[in-house]
């Protein structure tokens, strides 16, 4: 879904099992910033190991903590910065892509009745859902 993203320049697959390696082939010194938007403490962890000396990490949601190696952190002068999860004017950009088609909402969210919940969860279980976000409409 990223790749298809307009505002999405290089996307890489979360479960590539040699994703250190395959970031240092995009940026063999080690990338300036890393946004970490999932909370995910695995995808926080290598997201700092991607980091150039002194490069800067941004934790915008809220998950497991990553696991900093305070050696490696203070050496390669690295910075740790989180950050709000969204501000009114990002709310009324992305509204602004959604009104001009350049996001299709239907890619990342999707409207189930609670009676679907159970047979949702089961298709995320075997892969054969993938919406990032789901709604339950409680009156569907």
């Amino acid at each position: 879904m990223a790749e298809d993203a307009a505002f999405v320049d290089l996307a890489v697959k979360a479960d590539d099992a040699d994703i250190d390696n395959t970031l240092r082939s995009f940026e063999k010194n080690g990338f300036d910033a890393v946004i970490e938007c999932t909370g995910n403490k695995n995808a926080s962890n290598t997201g700092l190991k991607a980091l150039k000396k002194g490069g800067k990490m941004i934790l915008v949601a809220y998950g497991q903590a990553p696991e900093l190696d305070l050696f490696s952190f203070v050496n390669n002068e690295l910075t740790l910065t989180g950050s709000i999860f969204f501000t009114i004017d990002e709310f009324e950009l992305v509204i602004k892509l959604l009104v001009d088609k350049k996001i299709d909402l239907e890619k990342y969210a999707k409207l189930i009745s609670m009676e679907d919940v159970q047979t949702t969860l089961e298709k995320l279980e075997k892969g054969e859902e993938n919406s990032i976000k789901y709604i339950i409409d409680m009156d569907r």
